[in-house]
């Protein structure tokens, strides 16, 4: 009976494992579908507002909404509508606050794992 456990939990164990495996490749394929429709998208996004292009730029995680806008010469309203927008329009990234201090948050661009090629969440 011990053996017989044993097998079937060795058997469960393997079939997890090409499991585990068969969703690695698929990651790694959704992943260069992205990349490429991520550079299809930018270049939209980028070619209707240089301003875009700008804010996206600067977000490094070392500056707050407020730096980018000084650094612009734009208000913060419009800095973070930009953001927004780049949310929005599913890059696949995001905008996003990495600390704060007295100024806001500092914010950076992290790829978001969320988002299908398709769009969905």
């Amino acid at each position: 009976m011990k053996k017989e456990s044993e097998n079937l939990q060795w058997r469960i164990l393997k079939v997890l494992e090409e499991i585990s495996g068969k969703l690695d490749r698929l990651i790694s394929l959704n992943e260069f579908a992205l990349a490429g429709q991520t550079a299809s998208v930018k270049e939209q996004i980028f070619a209707r507002s240089e301003l875009s292009r700008e804010v996206y730029d600067l977000c490094n995680g070392k500056r707050t909404v407020s730096d980018i806008a000084k650094a612009l010469e734009k208000s913060m309203a419009s800095v973070s509508q930009i953001l927004s927008k780049l949310e929005e329009a599913r890059i696949p990234e995001r905008a996003i606050g990495s600390k704060s201090d007295d100024n806001g948050a500092f914010v950076r661009i992290v790829p978001d794992l969320k988002v299908f090629a398709d769009g969905r969440e």
